[in-house]
Protein backbone atom coordinates (compact mmCIF):
# COMPACT_ATOMS: atom_id res chain seq x y z
CA UNK A 1 0.00 0.00 0.00
CA UNK A 2 2.84 2.41 0.81
CA UNK A 3 4.39 1.79 -2.58
CA UNK A 4 1.07 2.41 -4.33
CA UNK A 5 0.55 5.66 -2.41
CA UNK A 6 4.07 6.81 -3.30
CA UNK A 7 3.47 5.83 -6.93
CA UNK A 8 0.23 7.81 -7.16
CA UNK A 9 1.85 10.87 -5.55
CA UNK A 10 4.71 10.79 -8.06
CA UNK A 11 2.27 10.22 -10.94
CA UNK A 12 0.31 13.29 -9.88
CA UNK A 13 3.54 15.31 -9.64
CA UNK A 14 4.55 14.25 -13.17
CA UNK A 15 1.14 15.28 -14.53
CA UNK A 16 1.43 18.64 -12.78
CA UNK A 17 4.84 19.28 -14.31
CA UNK A 18 3.50 18.42 -17.76
CA UNK A 19 0.54 20.74 -17.25
CA UNK A 20 3.03 23.54 -16.49
CA UNK A 21 4.93 23.05 -19.78
CA UNK A 22 5.49 26.43 -21.41
CA UNK A 23 5.48 27.56 -25.02
CA UNK A 24 9.27 27.79 -24.97
CA UNK A 25 9.62 24.29 -23.54
CA UNK A 26 7.21 22.86 -26.12
CA UNK A 27 9.14 24.55 -28.93
CA UNK A 28 12.43 23.18 -27.62
CA UNK A 29 11.03 19.65 -27.52
CA UNK A 30 9.66 19.93 -31.07
CA UNK A 31 13.09 21.10 -32.22
CA UNK A 32 14.83 18.29 -30.33
CA UNK A 33 12.66 15.61 -31.90
CA UNK A 34 13.00 16.80 -35.47
CA UNK A 35 15.91 14.38 -35.50
CA UNK A 36 15.22 10.61 -35.47
CA UNK A 37 15.50 8.79 -32.16
CA UNK A 38 16.29 5.34 -33.51
CA UNK A 39 16.97 6.10 -37.18
CA UNK A 40 15.46 3.77 -39.76
CA UNK A 41 14.25 0.61 -38.05
CA UNK A 42 11.78 -2.22 -38.68
CA UNK A 43 8.32 -0.84 -37.97
CA UNK A 44 7.29 -3.95 -36.05
CA UNK A 45 10.13 -3.39 -33.56
CA UNK A 46 8.51 -0.14 -32.43
CA UNK A 47 5.42 -2.03 -31.36
CA UNK A 48 7.50 -4.64 -29.58
CA UNK A 49 9.21 -1.85 -27.64
CA UNK A 50 5.89 -0.87 -26.10
CA UNK A 51 6.12 -3.93 -23.83
CA UNK A 52 9.03 -2.14 -22.11
CA UNK A 53 7.36 1.28 -21.81
CA UNK A 54 5.78 2.12 -18.45
CA UNK A 55 3.90 5.41 -18.21
CA UNK A 56 4.78 6.52 -14.69
CA UNK A 57 2.30 9.41 -14.88
CA UNK A 58 -0.65 7.04 -15.27
CA UNK A 59 -1.69 5.60 -11.93
CA UNK A 60 -4.73 3.98 -13.54
CA UNK A 61 -2.35 1.53 -15.23
CA UNK A 62 0.06 1.28 -12.27
CA UNK A 63 3.22 -0.18 -13.82
CA UNK A 64 1.28 -1.92 -16.60
CA UNK A 65 3.07 -1.71 -19.95
CA UNK A 66 1.87 0.33 -22.88
CA UNK A 67 1.54 -2.88 -24.89
CA UNK A 68 -1.07 -4.09 -22.41
CA UNK A 69 -2.78 -0.70 -22.54
CA UNK A 70 -3.20 -0.69 -26.30
CA UNK A 71 -4.53 -4.27 -26.25
CA UNK A 72 -6.99 -3.26 -23.53
CA UNK A 73 -8.24 -0.44 -25.76
CA UNK A 74 -8.73 -2.84 -28.68
CA UNK A 75 -10.63 -5.34 -26.57
CA UNK A 76 -12.89 -2.68 -25.07
CA UNK A 77 -13.74 -1.45 -28.57
CA UNK A 78 -14.35 -5.02 -29.75
CA UNK A 79 -16.78 -5.61 -26.88
CA UNK A 80 -18.89 -2.71 -28.19
CA UNK A 81 -18.61 -3.65 -31.86
CA UNK A 82 -16.31 -0.68 -32.54
CA UNK A 83 -13.18 -2.59 -33.53
CA UNK A 84 -12.92 -1.59 -37.18
CA UNK A 85 -9.48 -1.75 -38.78
CA UNK A 86 -9.28 2.05 -38.45
CA UNK A 87 -9.96 2.08 -34.72
CA UNK A 88 -7.69 -0.91 -34.07
CA UNK A 89 -4.93 0.90 -35.95
CA UNK A 90 -5.55 4.01 -33.84
CA UNK A 91 -5.37 1.98 -30.64
CA UNK A 92 -2.08 0.43 -31.69
CA UNK A 93 -0.31 3.63 -32.77
CA UNK A 94 -1.79 6.39 -30.59
CA UNK A 95 0.85 6.25 -27.83
CA UNK A 96 3.75 5.02 -29.94
CA UNK A 97 5.67 8.23 -29.23
CA UNK A 98 6.19 7.02 -25.66
CA UNK A 99 9.07 4.89 -26.91
CA UNK A 100 11.20 8.03 -26.48
CA UNK A 101 11.16 7.27 -22.74
CA UNK A 102 13.34 4.26 -23.56
CA UNK A 103 15.92 6.81 -24.72
CA UNK A 104 15.72 8.76 -21.49
CA UNK A 105 13.03 11.37 -22.12
CA UNK A 106 11.27 12.47 -18.95
CA UNK A 107 7.69 11.28 -18.52
CA UNK A 108 6.58 14.85 -17.77
CA UNK A 109 7.41 15.78 -21.36
CA UNK A 110 5.78 12.73 -22.90
CA UNK A 111 2.47 12.02 -21.28
CA UNK A 112 -0.88 13.36 -20.08
CA UNK A 113 -3.45 15.75 -21.59
CA UNK A 114 -2.21 18.57 -23.79
CA UNK A 115 -3.37 22.12 -23.15
CA UNK A 116 -3.54 25.00 -25.61
CA UNK A 117 -0.56 27.33 -25.40
CA UNK A 118 -1.43 29.71 -28.23
CA UNK A 119 -4.49 30.06 -30.43
CA UNK A 120 -5.70 31.86 -33.50
CA UNK A 121 -9.18 33.26 -33.99
CA UNK A 122 -12.20 31.13 -33.06
CA UNK A 123 -12.82 28.54 -35.76
CA UNK A 124 -9.27 28.86 -37.13
CA UNK A 125 -8.56 25.11 -36.95
CA UNK A 126 -6.46 23.14 -34.49
CA UNK A 127 -3.48 23.13 -36.85
CA UNK A 128 -3.33 26.92 -36.37
CA UNK A 129 -3.02 26.50 -32.60
CA UNK A 130 -0.03 25.54 -30.46
CA UNK A 131 -0.43 22.70 -27.99
CA UNK A 132 1.88 21.36 -25.34
CA UNK A 133 4.33 18.80 -26.71
CA UNK A 134 3.91 15.14 -25.81
CA UNK A 135 4.05 11.64 -27.27
CA UNK A 136 1.04 12.61 -29.41
CA UNK A 137 3.05 15.19 -31.34
CA UNK A 138 6.03 12.85 -31.67
CA UNK A 139 3.99 9.92 -33.01
CA UNK A 140 2.08 12.19 -35.40
CA UNK A 141 5.28 13.71 -36.79
CA UNK A 142 6.68 10.25 -37.58
CA UNK A 143 3.50 8.56 -38.81
CA UNK A 144 1.48 11.29 -40.54
CA UNK A 145 2.75 10.41 -44.03
CA UNK A 146 1.82 6.75 -43.59
CA UNK A 147 -1.52 6.77 -41.79
CA UNK A 148 -4.95 7.56 -43.23
CA UNK A 149 -5.45 11.32 -42.68
CA UNK A 150 -8.24 10.88 -40.15
CA UNK A 151 -6.13 8.52 -38.02
CA UNK A 152 -3.11 10.82 -38.25
CA UNK A 153 -5.38 13.62 -36.98
CA UNK A 154 -6.57 11.40 -34.13
CA UNK A 155 -3.03 10.49 -33.11
CA UNK A 156 -2.11 14.18 -33.00
CA UNK A 157 -5.13 15.31 -31.00
CA UNK A 158 -6.25 12.30 -28.94
CA UNK A 159 -4.81 13.92 -25.81
CA UNK A 160 -6.65 17.23 -26.02
CA UNK A 161 -9.50 18.38 -23.80
CA UNK A 162 -12.26 18.74 -26.43
CA UNK A 163 -14.37 21.25 -24.53
CA UNK A 164 -11.41 23.67 -24.29
CA UNK A 165 -10.35 23.20 -27.90
CA UNK A 166 -13.84 23.23 -29.43
CA UNK A 167 -13.98 27.03 -30.00
CA UNK A 168 -10.89 26.84 -32.21
CA UNK A 169 -11.94 23.80 -34.26
CA UNK A 170 -12.83 24.31 -37.89
CA UNK A 171 -15.48 22.25 -39.71
CA UNK A 172 -13.09 19.38 -40.41
CA UNK A 173 -11.89 19.26 -36.80
CA UNK A 174 -15.47 19.17 -35.54
CA UNK A 175 -16.36 16.34 -37.90
CA UNK A 176 -13.31 14.27 -36.93
CA UNK A 177 -13.83 15.01 -33.24
CA UNK A 178 -17.39 13.68 -33.42
CA UNK A 179 -16.59 10.60 -35.51
CA UNK A 180 -13.20 9.65 -34.08
CA UNK A 181 -12.04 11.63 -31.04
CA UNK A 182 -15.12 11.29 -28.84
CA UNK A 183 -15.46 7.51 -29.14
CA UNK A 184 -11.72 6.90 -29.06
CA UNK A 185 -11.11 8.90 -25.88
CA UNK A 186 -13.79 6.89 -24.10
CA UNK A 187 -12.00 3.61 -24.81
CA UNK A 188 -8.52 5.06 -24.32
CA UNK A 189 -9.30 6.52 -20.90
CA UNK A 190 -11.70 4.02 -19.42
CA UNK A 191 -10.28 0.66 -20.50
CA UNK A 192 -7.19 1.06 -18.31
CA UNK A 193 -6.64 -1.48 -15.56
CA UNK A 194 -3.62 -3.05 -13.87
CA UNK A 195 -5.73 -6.17 -13.24
CA UNK A 196 -7.34 -6.99 -16.59
CA UNK A 197 -5.06 -9.09 -18.79
CA UNK A 198 -6.01 -8.85 -22.49
CA UNK A 199 -6.92 -12.11 -24.19
CA UNK A 200 -5.44 -11.00 -27.50
CA UNK A 201 -1.76 -10.74 -28.35
CA UNK A 202 0.02 -7.97 -30.21
CA UNK A 203 0.91 -10.50 -32.90
CA UNK A 204 -2.81 -10.98 -33.63
CA UNK A 205 -2.94 -7.42 -35.01
CA UNK A 206 0.25 -7.53 -37.04
CA UNK A 207 -1.70 -7.82 -40.34
CA UNK A 208 -3.39 -4.48 -39.65
CA UNK A 209 -0.07 -2.82 -38.87
CA UNK A 210 1.44 -4.21 -42.06
CA UNK A 211 -1.61 -3.16 -44.07
CA UNK A 212 -1.15 0.51 -43.21
CA UNK A 213 2.51 1.02 -42.31
CA UNK A 214 5.70 0.32 -44.28
CA UNK A 215 8.07 -2.49 -43.24
CA UNK A 216 10.68 0.04 -42.14
CA UNK A 217 10.26 3.55 -40.80
CA UNK A 218 12.41 6.46 -39.66
CA UNK A 219 11.50 7.08 -36.03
Amino acid sequence: MRFYEAYTREAAAIRARHAAQTTAEAAALRHKYRQPIFGEIPTWSLFEMMARVIDTADDRLYCTSQEIHMLQVVEAMAADGMASDEFILAALVHDLGKVCMLKGESAENVTYMNSLLATGEPGCGLDQCTLQWSCDDLAWSRLKNHLPPQIAWLVRYHGIEPELCAPYMDAQDRDLAERYLTPFQMYDLFSKSPFKRPRGRLEDYRPIIEKYLPPRIVF
